[in-house]
């Protein structure tokens, strides 16, 4: 299983069992895909627009059908220093409003994101547990 050094996948693939001996780590998305490619790997883990990209590119590799994510999602996140709570409160107001509407699928969709990539109901608080 080829994967990115440091990726959360290294402790999950530990965590199912598969030996330290039988995970590629390598330095970007691109040498996941080129080590499944080559043969190096019989499989990859990369997050689904990471690899999106990379098989519309190349399509001597292909994404597992269906696709199935492993272990918990990640979603992109946003930092602010910690006095800054009307600012982080802010956001997060704007952030509600937009989250799912209309207008930010449309911005999206170009790209391969649907209403099934959306969180749902999963809280920050839940993601940020260890």
């Amino acid at each position: 299983m080829a994967t990115g050094a440091g990726y959360i996948s290294v402790k999950w693939a530990k965590e199912v069992g598969i030996p330290d001996d039988k995970v590629l780590q390598v330095a970007t998305a691109v040498e996941i895909a080129l080590a499944v490619k080559v043969g190096r790997a019989a499989a990859g883990t990369i997050d689904y627009f990471g690899f999106k990209g990379l098989v519309e590119k190349d399509n001597s590799v292909e994404t597992a059908s269906p696709y199935t994510p492993w272990g918990k999602p990640g979603y992109p996140s946003v930092a602010f220093a910690s006095n800054e709570q009307a600012t982080v409160d802010a956001f997060n107001a704007a952030l509600k409003d937009y989250m799912g509407s209309d207008e930010m699928l449309k911005a999206v969709s170009q790209y391969g994101y649907t209403k099934g990539h959306l969180p749902g109901n999963v809280t920050t608080d839940e993601l940020c547990k260890g």
